[in-house]
């Protein structure tokens, strides 16, 4: 029986949690043996300055867990908000006893740039980064890639140059995946064995649509600044006579629901907080249009 060894800072949380959750079930149907290696499978984690560029509790971790798995193939996702890209060592220090495969689907942009949605912030605001000029280290250095500072900005860098410039660890990468054209596109810049691969469909049942002539919309996703939902809802026209239902949770809700509050827009949109996938499913079903404000690229 072949085994896939999945590998992806959290369980739950967005749609790269969901996307492994499915590939999980899908892969199990056809009877591989899959598991799932998160940060919750880390004991004593905290996350500091050092974990951040290299995880070494989060290696040893995985070290023992891949030794318990012998996987045939192991398959990486989100791995640099906690794990740290140190674990593509641990797999290149397996490789030397066990002949193995080695993937990543790309989810955003981190293969390409320290901010994973491929931005950088100054004065003006936020700034999408040129994939050719990502080459460049004087450009890295002198941009903030993080809102918060420039303090966060630098442990960004500091990630990626060490990881990916110093110690090469994307060569390790047999194969990366790209949900989208466009990525595949960016990350060939990099001269990584890219390949356009969609997001395997989640399973979705008719939904017989609710009557009544109001244009019905769908937020589903991560209420976070680089979303857009609140430039959306802070310039929509009030008097279109809509009504939106946004799914999901962050660190703008707060800001979203007091657009909401003073714009008097509290009959035309409902916040319903995180639900599950079918639910989610269902929601997005029954609206006219799925609402995508995303003030970054998007990589699916």
């Amino acid at each position: 029986m072949t085994t896939v060894l999945h590998v992806n800072d959290y369980g739950e949380l967005g749609g790269a949690e969901a996307l492994v959750g499915r590939l999980i079930e899908l892969q199990t149907e056809r009877g591989f043996r899959s598991e799932l290696f998160t940060i919750d499978d880390v004991a004593g984690h905290r996350r500091t300055a050092l974990s951040y560029v290299a995880n070494y509790r989060a290696a040893v971790a995985f070290a023992a867990r891949v030794d318990r798995s012998r996987p045939d193939v192991i398959h990486f996702h989100n791995f640099y908000h906690e794990l740290s890209p140190l674990l593509l060592c641990v797999v290149e220090m397996y490789r030397q006893e066990q002949e193995t495969a080695v993937v990543m689907t790309c989810h955003d942009h981190h293969l390409l740039c320290p901010n994973p949605g491929m931005t950088w912030f100054d004065g003006s605001g936020r700034r999408v980064a040129d994939p050719e000029r990502l080459k460049s280290i004087s450009y890295l250095l002198s941009r903030r890639w993080d809102e918060r500072g420039w303090g966060r900005s630098a442990l960004r860098v500091a990630q990626h140059l060490w990881n990916y410039r110093v110690r090469r660890r994307r060569a390790i990468l047999d194969a990366v995946l790209a949900p989208s054209r466009a990525m595949t596109e960016a990350l060939a810049t990099t001269g990584l064995p890219a390949e356009w691969a969609p997001n395997p469909a989640p399973g979705w049942s008719p939904v017989e649509k609710a009557g009544g002539d109001r244009l019905r919309l769908v937020f589903a996703g991560r209420v976070e600044p680089e979303k857009g939902l609140a430039a959306f809802l802070a310039h929509s026209p009030s008097d279109v006579g809509f009504h939106l239902t946004v799914v999901g949770d962050g660190s703008e809700f707060p800001l979203c629901r007091s657009i909401v509050s003073e714009r008097g827009m509290g009959e035309a949109v409902t916040f319903v907080g995180r639900r599950s996938q079918a639910e989610t499913r269902r929601l997005i079903g029954d609206a006219h249009a799925l609402v995508m404000p995303s003030l970054v690229p998007e990589a699916a």
